[in-house]
């Protein structure tokens, strides 16, 4: 970090950019002058970057944490339903503090109304996903859909977690048409806990793993948008389509988080 200077013999002062510093750090500085008899100090004060974490509650449409419950604890207050879904330890093995999709019956579920009215220019999700089973057909993350699921309403949206252990998503703009007609399968490896990010602007549509870009893509479909009936671990209806395993820290926005924010997503249990 560069040194700042403050003050001299003539009570004047000079000042520098500090370039390259880290989000949420805690940097100390004093100011000094120098004469013939010698370099004299100031006092230390210190200052704190503004971290990511503060960053993300811009946009922020709906955070599910599942510590304990599923209350949304986002701007909106979202109040949801648990069919047979079970609470079970997350990542950091903290009991009580994720939710489990047996897929048994493709019953386990969670169901929710979200307002999704402010997505309009732009829409990101993320999600850890920890698979246990196959589930069943082509299994849900989640999905938003609507109630019937009769026709393909503007900003449906599907993320699904496959057999082959790959996870993509779906996603209709507001004619009804894929933002991405050839599907992208993001191949997850070996199972474990998997941090899973999907971001859409309107020119690109960008998937995340871990904190790493898999793939960009530019799209031509518009902006985003998204319907507000959100359902957990299985195709909205009928009753189908069912993922079994473990979801955690569901988010949503209503623009594309950067590359930065999202690897802090990743690195840290973020709490809005």
């Amino acid at each position: 970090m560069d040194k700042v200077y403050v003050g001299d013999k003539s009570k004047s002062s000079i000042s520098t950019t500090a370039l390259n510093l880290i989000s949420g750090t805690t940097y100390y500085v004093r100011g000094y002058y120098k004469t013939k008899k010698g370099t004299f100090y100031g006092n230390e004060v210190n200052f704190k970057t503004i971290g990511l974490g503060s960053t993300l509650t811009n946009g922020l449409v709906a955070y599910f944490p599942f510590t304990g419950n599923p209350n949304d604890i986002g701007p909106n207050k979202s109040i949801g339903t648990v069919f047979g879904a079970e609470l079970q330890t997350d990542r950091f093995n903290t009991p009580n503090a994720a939710y489990y999709f047996s897929s048994v019956a493709s019953s386990p579920r969670f169901e929710t109304t979200l307002n999704t009215s402010s997505i309009t220019s732009g829409l990101t999700i993320s999600v850890w996903v920890l698979k246990v089973g196959d589930g069943t057909y082509s299994p849900r993350i989640l999905d938003f859909a609507n109630s019937s699921r009769e026709t393909v309403l503007p900003g449906q949206l599907q993320m699904m977690f496959g057999y082959s252990n790959v996870w993509e998503v779906q996603h209709y703009n507001a004619a009804g048409k894929l933002f991405l007609p050839n599907y992208l399968l993001m191949p997850i490896g070996p199972l474990k806990w998997t941090h899973c990010v999907y971001t859409n602007d309107g020119l690109s549509i960008k998937f995340y793993q871990d904190g790493i870009l898999l793939n960009s893509t530019p799209i031509s479909s518009g902006p985003p948008s998204l319907t507000n009936l959100l359902t957990i671990g299985r195709f909205n209806y009928p009753a189908f389509d069912a993922f079994n395993g473990k979801l955690d820290d569901l988010g949503i926005w209503n623009r594309a988080l950067t590359a930065d924010e999202v690897k802090f997503l990743f690195q840290n249990d973020f709490k809005p």
